[in-house]
């Protein structure tokens, strides 16, 4: 089914979002996405630590986001504006395993709760240093997308995380549509992002081919610089 921006909006003329529209679409998009992935028959193309670790993290990376679609749906939405946060970290995390971290880093990442140090827990790098160990790796535009993300949105993000004074305010007057479509759209992106991922590490030509061209029929609920050229 492909959408039209229009569709996204209350009425003719208005710029204010139909959220309940945005919300539909995004979960066709989710849809879409495991429909390619296939999750029953879903295999990684070898199981070498960085593919396993990578693998990880994206489904967390996703699971957040389905989450946030929820807490939207249900009214929550503070809860679901701080959901963004460790929906990004968990994307990041996926591809800095997978293409920066070192060997002992994957091990720990990889390594059952139970077994890992409190300390060594720690030592693991954030976002930030994440981000920057990615310069010059990956898919072309990757952590210039990344980089954005994070100088844009991940410190406003912190307030949600942390009650800051903004979550204060929005939580008790309320939050504009606009806020709450800006972080649909943000959460589509990287569910997108994610997807893309998982199916590369299947090493299936098909299945990344058709998920690379996923964003057009669904550009509506995706941010603007995101939408496919047409």
């Amino acid at each position: 089914m492909a959408w039209n921006p229009k569709d996204v909006v209350s009425a003719p003329e208005s710029t204010t979002p139909n959220l309940q529209r945005t919300l539909a679409l995004s979960g066709e998009l989710e849809d879409a996405i495991w429909g390619l992935l296939d999750p029953d028959n879903y295999e990684l193309a070898n199981h070498d630590p960085r593919a396993l670790a990578c693998f990880e993290s994206c489904r967390l990376s996703m699971e957040h986001g389905q989450a946030l679609r929820g807490l939207i749906s249900a009214g929550f939405d503070s809860t679901a504006t701080a959901t963004l946060r460790v929906q990004f970290e968990a994307l990041v995390r996926g591809h800095w395993a997978l293409l920066a971290a070192s060997d002992a880093e994957v091990e720990l990442l990889l390594t059952p709760v139970e077994e890992q140090a409190a300390r060594a827990a720690t030592d693991l790098p954030m976002a930030s240093a994440m981000i920057k160990a990615l310069v010059g790796k990956g898919p072309a535009g990757m952590h210039e997308t990344f980089e954005a993300f994070r100088v844009v949105a991940l410190k406003e993000l912190h307030a949600f995380v942390h009650a800051g004074a903004q979550a204060a305010r929005l939580h008790n007057d309320g939050y504009p549509p606009q806020i709450l479509d800006r972080v649909l759209r943000q959460s589509n992106a990287m569910q997108t992002m994610a997807g893309m991922t998982l199916a590369n590490l299947t090493g299936d030509e098909h299945a990344s081919r058709a998920m690379s061209r996923i964003q057009r029929p669904f550009e509506a609920c995706l941010p603007h610089l995101l939408r496919p050229s047409k």
